[in-house]
């Protein structure tokens, strides 16, 4: 993974970076951790050879204490074992050495030495410009300053503010930052704040998985820009950003700030981001173009298919400027020509060819446009549907959708013995979809109807297909005779004598527990009428003691319904209990002389309750309970050794078991 820092780490912007971090006014900056303090200070001299002493003074106290005994200068502090394991910190040495031999630890020189301080702790403590106190008693306050040491004199670099020594606080995270997705690259920016913060680590991971990884090589330190035309110098809005990455990979990214010490700030939240490839694939070429009909036809060439996965046809309407994709599902890459059945005839339609890759990348041909003449008919008339009623007859289709209908023209068959005339029935073409064709009442020949559509150029398409009724009979059927209701036991059969009408298809049969109801109190039996042939129907939902009346009507084909006939009554006297207790189960009982019974019966709203019954050997069942509205019961008094029977029975309102 290759990365570059924008903007920044350029020799031209070191020397400016440098200023910006060091050569501001002097002041000297603390930071405390778990073990000590420590102690940096700006606008160092690493080309002197007195070096400083560092002074701290407790809150509270008025006299200040010397920390060093010996001067703390450039290289008295041993990194040997810190360069061994790390050969960036051994460069960083030899760069600094080699460049402080040459008396030129000033300007760009000294600004890399320094860029490369900031990273590493041990390197600051080598050049002499940090300094660590681990005297400082966790808990109290202490203020430092810094004096270098001048022609046998001091001279005091400047004081800190007063720190609280004992706890580690790290620095809140970095504010609005800011992510982009690119084409292999992520870029990043936020704000600087380069009064707190000198840079900024990005670390990230594949998804979700694995240990977080450092995105930078080198800590980030952001410069600020030259402003246009006597603008104002600024940061720009991407400080950072990462090549060479996987498209359609997603990285988990995460920000920390760095401090004057080096040491990071609160994480950010963690971004998902994935990097996509915008690279349009080639495009099509020698596109012509062919209308017939309804039909226009694209054709077109594509000599070098390379990262190419298929084309999609875009299209507009007349002065529409809104591109439509017409292509539900991508052309193949192998496809060189596409028809488009156009909706509207009589119009321009404008095409482009777009090529498209993987990542959804889509590379257009210029726009190409083409008439579309108006010569096809318009569709079939489909769903027409004729309905007879007294006097006329009822047609209606389906809706054609075409943008240029004119209307519909409708056409009567009169069905005779010697065959049928068509007669038009409309002179002007009807944009409704229903008409009304208005006949005598008494006619009864049957009549075929057809519809055809006209557009608005004239074209007529072909006429739908036929739809045909029968007047209907206006007459209801004669009023149906009950003959005799008989009783079966626990059922009534209703017998009537059977209709002589031509058209009699079948028969309602109403019931009434009253003996003269009105219409609302009658109830019908049966869910569909009864066949025409049935002169006879069983009742058998009933309630022993209770007068049932009986009535019927008669149907016709044309569904007209007779008069209701005379009322005949009946009842029955004894009903079965169709409820029975199920699964009767006997144990005994948890004290001695105990039997519980237990049983099942389905919900039933007639049944009241159940009684438990008991014998010994030939005897007769006695009850051993009362009603029980409960599925158990527990039976006392018996005597060990003896052998019982029990049965339980149910009972319904009227006392019927």
């Amino acid at each position: 993974m290759n990365h570059r820092l924008q903007h920044i780490l350029l020799f031209a912007l070191l020397l400016l970076q440098g200023q910006s971090l060091w050569a501001q006014a002097r002041k000297v900056l603390i930071a405390a951790d778990e073990k000590g303090v420590w102690v940096r200070w700006t606008m160092p001299d690493l080309k002197s050879k007195s070096g400083v002493f560092i002074y701290r003074q407790e809150t509270g106290a008025s006299d200040w204490q010397k920390l060093n005994a010996d001067p703390l200068k450039y290289g008295s502090h041993d990194i040997t074992a810190a360069t061994t394991l790390d050969q960036g910190l051994q460069r960083a040495k030899d760069l600094s050495d080699g460049i402080r031999e040459k008396d030129k630890l000033e300007g760009i020189g000294l600004a890399m030495v320094l860029v490369n301080a900031i990273e590493s702790r041990e390197f600051s403590r080598y050049l002499g410009i940090l300094y660590y106190d681990q005297t400082a008693v966790p808990g109290k306050e202490y203020t430092y300053e810094v004096r270098e040491i001048k022609g046998g004199a001091e001279v005091s670099l400047g004081k800190s503010v007063a720190v609280k020594a004992g706890k580690f606080v790290p620095e809140p995270g970095l504010k609005e930052i800011r992510t982009l997705e690119g084409d292999g690259k992520l870029f990043f920016g936020w704000n600087v704040e380069a009064e707190r913060l000198v840079g900024a680590n990005i670390y990230y991971k594949i998804g979700n998985a694995g240990a977080w990884k450092r995105l930078n090589d080198k800590l980030l330190l952001p410069s600020e820009v030259p402003g246009a035309a006597g603008q104002p110098a600024k940061y720009p809005e991407w400080i950072f950003s990462a090549d060479s990455l996987l498209n359609g990979t997603t990285y988990t990214c995460m920000l920390k700030g760095v401090d004057n010490f080096g040491f990071e700030t609160q994480a950010s939240d963690e971004f998902k981001l994935t990097p996509r490839d915008k690279t349009a694939p080639p495009q099509a070429g020698k596109v012509d173009m062919n209308a017939a009909a309804d039909k226009v036809t694209l054709t077109w060439e594509m000599t070098n298919t390379k990262g190419c996965d298929g084309f999609h046809i875009y299209r507009k309407t007349g002065t529409d400027s809104t591109w439509q994709k017409i292509t539900k599902s991508p052309l193949p890459v192998t496809a060189r020509k596409y028809e488009d059945i156009v909706e509207e005839l009589g119009q321009v339609y404008t095409y482009s060819i777009a090529s498209f890759d993987k990542a959804g990348n889509e590379n257009r041909t210029s726009e190409r446009f083409v008439r579309v003449f108006d010569t096809k008919a318009p569709v079939q008339v489909r769903g027409l549907k004729a309905v007879a009623d007294t006097g006329v007859i009822k047609l209606t289709w389906f809706p054609n959708l075409e943008k240029d209908l004119r209307g519909y023209t409708i056409f009567r068959i009169a069905k005779t013995e010697k065959g049928g005339d068509t007669i038009q029935l409309n002179t002007q073409p009807v944009l409704v979809t229903a008409y009304n064709d208005t006949l005598p009442k008494v006619a009864k020949n049957a009549f075929s109807y057809l519809v055809s559509a006209t557009d608005t150029n004239f074209n007529t398409g072909i006429k739908s297909a036929p739809a045909t009724a029968v007047l209907p009979d206006p007459e209801p059927p004669q009023t149906p005779f009950i003959k005799i209701i008989r009783n079966e036991g626990e059922a009534l059969r209703i017998v009537w004598l059977p209709g002589m009408d031509i058209d009699l298809v079948g028969y309602n049969i109403y019931r009434s527990i009253t003996e003269k109801p009105v219409d609302t109190a009658w109830h019908a039996l049966t869910p569909r009428p009864l066949a025409g042939t049935d002169t006879a129907y069983t009742d058998r939902n009933l309630e022993a003691g209770q007068r049932y009346y009986y009535a019927l009507v008669a149907i016709d084909k044309s569904g007209n319904v007779s008069p209701r006939s005379e009322s005949f009554a009946g009842s029955v006297t004894v009903m079965k209990l169709r409820s029975a207790p199920q699964q009767l189960s006997v144990k005994s009982g948890r004290a001695k002389g105990e039997a519980k019974a237990s049983w099942e019966i389905s919900p039933n709203p007639d049944v009241i309750g159940c009684m438990l019954y008991r014998k010994q050997g030939k005897d007769d069942y006695k009850p051993v309970s009362g009603l029980l509205t409960t599925n158990e019961f527990v039976d006392k008094g018996l005597k060990p050794g003896n052998t019982y029977y029990y049965e339980v029975k149910a009972f319904d309102k009227a006392g019927n078991t």
